[in-house]
């Protein structure tokens, strides 16, 4: 399957995206040509993509002339709900009156429809309350769609990403002054892998770069078996101690029966525990976010019998799981490591019978039944 591997060793921002995936091939004209039939009452989108040079190194760099100028949306600068801000039903319009392909507008509205859900968790309402502002500028909107634009038109069916740069220090927002990363781009990246580069100070991963990868479905992780063919760079405005530009692979990698998920597996082996105790770990492991949790029955070195615990958990949660290993066992060491796996898509449902009602889930074959 064609895939794309996003090295966010300097973070992620929208222009920075879609600048990466023009440098992989994509048509500049094509994508002005979308752009720019988006029905917005301001007017056209005028574009700007141009090359540019970053710590040495070539880049490709996409940006709204209005941005580049300084005329959108400002961070800090205080709007009220219908001064650039734009709900979800807005935007939904706005791009329901555009040219676009359908596997162009769910890409895009996936994007906006968990950026809706990060940004209702975190002020305590509904999603259809909430009204964009910085994000719901035109050229937050023009990084979305261009992003999905390109996504589509090089055929990438799955997007891995490295461990994602954050950036530090604090960014002035509508909400006042907030520290890095913004709780919007904080929620939207549970359960991907994330660090902060000593020294550099400023937003690397931005609302935008984050929604593209929660939206678009990326997971965290080198793809398996992955064999590229093409590199693109694109760069920010911004200058840092680090090169600021978005690295992007495009190739192959081994196909997928289901979707591509991260876990992390813990292991230990023990020797010296009683059944009604690896029970209690179980149910303690499980509670504290666990995704399964199992034992089996092993031979260890001089003969003797022992068990095998395993625990398959969300990356965000494997230090926290070790913790309680460590303290409800007398391990002394835990193996960990990193997988890829294939899921089927599946939901939660409760099934009626004569004993009263059991839960259950209903999971869509790759065929696309449901069983």
């Amino acid at each position: 399957m064609t895939t794309l591997y996003w090295d966010c060793f300097s973070g992620i921002a929208g222009n920075m995206a879609v600048g990466s995936l023009l440098d992989l091939g994509v048509d500049p004209e094509a994508l002005r040509g979308v752009l720019s039939g988006i029905p917005f009452e301001e007017g056209k989108l005028d574009l700007l993509i141009e090359e540019r040079t970053k710590s040495g190194f070539r880049c490709k760099y996409f940006n709204t002339i209005e941005e580049e100028l300084g005329i959108g949306s400002e961070p800090g600068t205080p709007h009220t709900d219908d001064q650039h801000g734009r709900s979800l039903s807005e935007i939904r319009r706005i791009l329901g009156g555009a040219c676009l392909g359908p596997r162009v507008l769910k890409l895009a509205l996936d994007c906006f429809q968990c950026l809706g859900e990060a940004e209702a968790s975190i002020h305590g309402t509904s999603v259809e309350k909430i009204h964009f502002h910085e994000v719901g500028a035109r050229d937050c909107i023009a990084d979305i769609v261009g992003t999905a634009f390109c996504i589509d038109s090089l055929g990438i069916t799955s997007i891995f990403v490295s461990p994602v740069n954050l950036g530090s220090g604090f960014i002035d927002c509508r909400h006042g002054r907030i520290p890095i990363p913004g709780p919007a781009t904080a929620l939207l990246l549970k359960g991907f892998q994330v660090f902060v580069e000593p020294g550099i100070i400023g937003e690397l991963t931005t609302p935008t770069g984050a929604a593209l990868l929660r939206g678009m479905g990326a997971v965290s992780g080198f793809p398996p078996e992955f064999a590229y063919g093409a590199v693109g760079a694109g760069c920010g405005s911004k200058e840092y101690k680090i090169p600021n530009f978005l690295r992007a692979f495009l190739g192959t990698s081994a196909p997928s029966g289901g979707l591509l998920d991260s876990v992390v597996i813990l292991e230990t082996n023990l020797d010296n525990v009683t059944g009604e105790l690896l029970g209690h770990v179980v149910d303690r492991l499980m509670a504290a976010g666990a995704l399964d949790v199992s034992i089996a029955s092993i031979q260890m070195k001089k003969g003797r019998p022992g068990s095998l615990l395993t625990v398959i958990c969300p990356p965000p949660l494997f230090l926290s799981l070790e913790e309680c290993i460590f303290k409800e066992l007398p391990t002394l060491g835990i193996r960990r490591r990193q997988s890829i796996r294939s899921v089927l898509e599946r939901h939660p449902t409760e099934v009626q019978t004569r004993f009263g009602a059991l839960a259950g889930k209903t999971v869509r074959e790759i065929d696309g039944s449901a069983r």
